[in-house]
């Protein structure tokens, strides 16, 4: 009985050891979460000349993640995705669809974090006549520095490729490193890019094109009261397929700088300088093309605020143009133009502050505007404008609508112009609106016309408009809306040669939504019936409809009398991860009636 005792009361202790060294021998298993989504749909559709396609489409995508040793070391992330579709209709097509990629972020919450992601792709297209495979990867590296002194360094490999079973292809690279350096109030950013790509088959042939690029910034305080702000690119580009290639440097550079005297807190003073330059050489079956181009134009002003509602401003512009053009071959010409502009502008503007006169709230501006430069051929031109205008506005409670914001405008002014000799211009506006809620109804509803002339010179020209719009609402409920809308449009334009007659445009729609459906939780139902009938005021409208009183214009179809139209129900439902959803639409259009269904039930996990 000892010896068995003595055997017998040693297991548990063997088996605790052993346990210890397998605990220890043995890492744990990082885990793995896993999301995705089934999803399968199907859409049937009918057009106006009754032909019928249907589409069945099946999706299923899958995404792991987990960690490799603890999270702060490496994270892993997972996409696979497929998809297969079939569709009838004129001809039977199936297609298919694999894609599978894995990214890998090294140190993610470190200075010195870095990404690595690989992903393949296999496609499969077949149809009655034919099929068509097409494979591919890409391969993506991105890594960011954070380095002392507020240093940022961020670059960017890549590679993707892809063939399919024609003879086509496409081989591309892109290496890109971006330095960025800030101060309490200075940027420094440096961008070198380089971008490649070799194709072969396919209805282009065999090519290749290429791409160099730097692009600079460099935003700066150089005193406590200027700012400056300047940005340059620089790009290389070569581009070159059988019989033909392309090669075209463009240099262009923007600086701006704002000066904001803290002692003279009305005055403003901005400038401005554009440059830019572009050499491109073409050569096409033995005949080669040379073009530059510069440019560089600069502008300087000043504003000061006299009053709060009283400011002048002054400026001046300088710019220079170049363009030539060399071709030699079996054909020589050269051609060069150039031109050199300046000028300068004046103005100043005032506008009161709002007064009460007979119950409105009155308020006038005036201000005078003067340009004066040389453009090339065109010599000295200038222009100068004189304009004064009021406005009013005042709620108004009519006999049956109360809430009514009224306002109306009206301006003049003098003005001439080298080019187009005296100029008389008024502008007349007026414009209602109105907001209201009332219990659960609510609408919402604008009213403006504007009548533009101007008269003199060369010939007068005149623009009228004519908006409204009108939204009226009722929620029964919290769970459900219904909401309808119109717009209409109508403008005109009168010069000394063309009168276009009045253009006009009418939309609206009406929309109900309604959750919970029939006491269903999660359950939703939507319509949305919308409409875009054709011209109601076309002057050239002048037959009769099935002898009813609509009439069309000539250059509207037959079949397209009254416009388009559209009709879209959905019913979406949730429960849990699974959700289902129908949707059905009826459009009239101008070719006829088109119907069409889609259903789709998706699972998440």
């Amino acid at each position: 009985m000892r010896a068995v005792w003595r055997i017998c009361g040693g297991l548990p202790l063997v088996v605790l050891i052993s346990h210890q060294a397998l605990a220890v021998d043995i890492p744990d298993i990082p885990p793995i979460q896993t999301s995705g989504a089934l999803t399968y749909s199907f859409q049937g559709e009918k057009q106006a000349d009754g032909r019928t396609s249907m589409q069945n489409t099946t999706t299923a995508t899958v995404n792991p993640s987990t960690y490799i040793y603890e999270p702060w070391f490496a994270t892993a992330n997972g996409n696979f995705n497929y998809s297969w579709n079939t569709s009838s209709g004129e001809s039977t097509a199936g297609s298919s669809s694999v894609t599978g990629g894995i990214a890998l972020n090294i140190l993610p919450q470190s200075e010195y974090a870095t990404e690595f992601s690989a992903t393949s792709f296999d496609r499969t297209v077949q149809r009655a006549e034919d099929s068509n495979d097409l494979s591919g990867y890409a391969i993506r590296l991105t890594s960011r520095l954070i380095l002392p002194d507020d240093w940022h360094v961020q670059t960017r490999l890549s590679e993707d490729s892809s063939a399919d079973s024609l003879g086509a292809g496409e081989v591309s690279h892109e290496y890109s490193l971006e330095t960025v350096k800030r101060w309490t109030e200075d940027l420094l950013r440096v961008s070198l890019e380089h971008r490649d790509s070799l194709y072969s088959g396919g209805l282009l042939g065999t090519g290749v094109t290429n791409m160099d690029g730097m692009s600079v910034r460099h935003r700066s305080q150089p005193f406590e009261s200027i700012t400056t702000d300047g940005t340059s690119n620089y790009r290389i580009t070569h581009y070159a397929q059988e019989n033909f290639t392309e090669d075209a440097t463009v240099m262009q550079g923007v600086s701006t700088a704002v000066w904001k005297p803290a002692e003279f807190k009305d005055i403003t003073v901005n400038g401005a300088m554009r440059t830019f330059q572009q050499q491109s050489a073409v050569v096409r079956k033995g005949e080669t093309t040379e073009r530059a181009a510069q440019t560089a134009f600069g502008t300087l002003s000043t504003s000061y605020v006299f009053e709060p509602r009283l400011v002048g401003n002054l400026g001046l512009n300088a710019g220079y143009s170049s363009e030539s053009s060399i071709s030699t071959g079996t054909t020589s010409e050269s051609l060069a133009t150039t031109a050199i502009s300046y000028g300068t502008s004046a103005g100043i503007d005032y506008s009161s502050p709002s007064e009460d006169w007979e119950g409105f709230q009155w308020s006038y501006f005036g201000g005078n505007g003067l340009d004066m430069g040389s453009n090339g051929d065109l010599g000295l031109v200038w222009s100068d404008q004189t304009r004064v205008g009021h406005s009013l506005s005042r709620s108004l409670d009519l006999w049956l609508v109360d809430g009514v914001v009224f306002s109306a405008s009206q301006a003049t002014g003098l003005g001439y112009n080298t080019q187009l000799g005296m100029q008389v211009p008024f502008t007349h506006a007026v414009n209602f609106t109105r907001s209201k809620r009332d219990g659960k109804g609510w609408n919402m509803w604008g009213l403006s016309a504007s009548d533009n002339r101007s008269f003199g010179g060369t010939g007068g020209i005149t623009y009228d408009l004519v908006n409204l719009q009108i939204t009226q609402g009722y929620d029964p409920d919290r769970f459900s809306s219904v909401a309808a809308a119109i717009t209409f449009q109508a403008s005109r334009q009168v010069t000394a040669t063309q009168d276009t007659g009045f253009v006009d445009s009418l939309s609206g729609n009406i929309t109900y939504r309604e959750r919970y459906v029939l006491g269903i939780e999660n359950l939703n139902f939507s319509s949305d019936l919308s409409f875009n009938p054709p011209s109601v005021l076309a002057s050239n409208r002048k037959r009769d409809f099935a002898g009813s009183a609509v009439s069309v214009s000539d250059d509207q179809p037959q079949g397209n009398v009254f416009g388009t139209q559209r009709w879209t129900n959905r019913l979406d439902h949730t429960v849990g991860q699974l959700r289902t959803s129908l949707i059905g639409r009826i459009s009239h259009e101008a070719e006829g009636l088109n119907e069409s269904l889609l259903f789709q039930i998706s699972r998440r996990f």
